[in-house]
């Protein structure tokens, strides 16, 4: 326990990779498809925990997005960050913040019969 002895719960700690506009904009519609690759190839090798953009009310994202990385600490994180092609090529550039995960519950169902899954 740390903090005076108050329980953290899972105590998982992550790391935030928050996106944003960049100086070359212009770009992202080229450089979408290896984006997603590359996040993609993240997920793959167990890096990735969550990504995906900021939304408003009716989900219409609001130019901000989040990359949610496990690494050993902030500078692993921030070099993940910066081989995104979007980071490499300024479309938008990225800020590292760490996160402990104290509490919260994912929910997997996983049908054998169909080979189907279900996240809640």
């Amino acid at each position: 326990m740390a903090d005076g002895g108050i329980p953290h719960g899972l105590g998982l700690v992550v790391y935030i990779i928050n996106s944003e506009p960049g100086e070359h904009p212009e770009k992202r519609a080229d450089l979408f498809a290896d984006h997603l690759a590359y996040v993609n190839g993240l997920e793959k090798k167990g890096v990735l925990f969550a990504a995906g953009p900021l939304v408003d009310e009716t989900d219409t994202p609001i130019g901000r997005g989040m990359i949610v990385v496990r690494a050993k600490n902030a500078e692993e994180a921030s070099e993940i960050a910066s081989q995104d092609p979007f980071h490499k090529n300024n479309v938008r550039q990225f800020s590292v913040q760490a996160w402990r995960v104290n509490e919260g519950r994912l929910n997997v169902s996983i049908n054998y019969s169909d080979g189907t899954c279900e996240i809640s």
